[in-house]
């Protein structure tokens, strides 16, 4: 079984924001990944961890996934407990939809945040990164 942790972070919201996710084999680790997603929410990063994560998926024949999310409105929208109101947000949700079809099975599970350290820090080591080379540029370094 393939599990997925994935996280979304915004410093201020929106604000900087980073996705980024962490795929493991049984207890073996496959791939970690981030991004730094520009200006965002907080709930868009959450939904882009989680495409780029199903897409990575696909990419790697994966196809039995559970996802981790400490994101309560992802989880609860993409099983199909919430509607989704956020013209922002529903594409993404369309793309997570599009997604999970291509795969065998693809279950969505809430987490405490707690528990998605590693996917957490992820977002923050991509924001830091950001925010450090922003510094070098303005100040020559």
């Amino acid at each position: 079984m393939i599990n997925i942790f994935t996280d979304g972070a915004s410093r201020s919201n929106p604000g900087l924001a980073s996705c980024g996710y962490v795929i493991f084999n049984e207890e073996t680790l496959v791939e970690e990944y981030s991004e730094f997603l520009g200006i965002k929410t907080n709930n868009f990063a959450e939904y882009f961890a989680v495409c780029k994560a199903l897409e990575r998926c696909i990419l790697l024949h994966l196809t039995d996934v559970t996802v981790y999310c400490d994101s309560l409105l992802v989880v609860n929208q993409c099983n199909h407990k919430w509607k989704v109101r956020s013209g922002d947000l529903y594409p993404l949700y369309n793309t997570v939809m599009k997604l999970s079809r291509e795969l065998h099975t693809v279950t969505f599970i809430h987490i405490p945040r707690e528990k998605n350290s590693h996917a957490d820090r992820l977002c923050n080591e991509a924001l830091d990164k950001q925010a450090l080379t922003k510094l070098i540029k303005t100040t020559g370094g």
